[in-house]
């Protein structure tokens, strides 16, 4: 019977890691950033990643942790575009930049 229950435990806890989300220390392993690439690369301008890094830049006070992934993640992006890709840069984010044609920016590399 106890052992029964420990088999009951144990297989619960393993199930139940198969539904917990990604977070992790990469800049791109955690939900946050992985729902953001998504709405970003439906974009065709580079606005969103502008907005997310003045979002934090800009911002008073309490740092919302959404808001620092995205911005982390829009720092890569511009990491990315000046030549510098993250080795775990997404591949969709890749061809989001190739297909949209973006360039360095000083000003968005300034602010990243």
């Amino acid at each position: 019977m106890i052992r029964d229950l420990i088999v009951s435990i144990l297989l619960l806890s393993f199930s139940c890691s198969a539904w917990s989300g990604a977070w992790d220390v990469g800049a791109f392993d955690n939900d946050d950033a992985l729902d953001w690439i998504i709405e970003v690369s439906e974009s065709s301008d580079i606005g969103d990643v502008r907005d997310a890094l003045e979002r934090v830049a800009n911002g008073a006070g309490y740092l919302q942790v959404t808001n620092a992934n995205y911005a982390l993640a829009a720092a890569e992006i511009v990491a990315a575009l000046n030549g510098h890709p993250n080795p775990m840069f997404p591949e969709e984010l890749a061809a989001w930049i190739s297909a949209n044609g973006f360039k360095p920016d000083p000003g968005l590399t300034a602010l990243a």
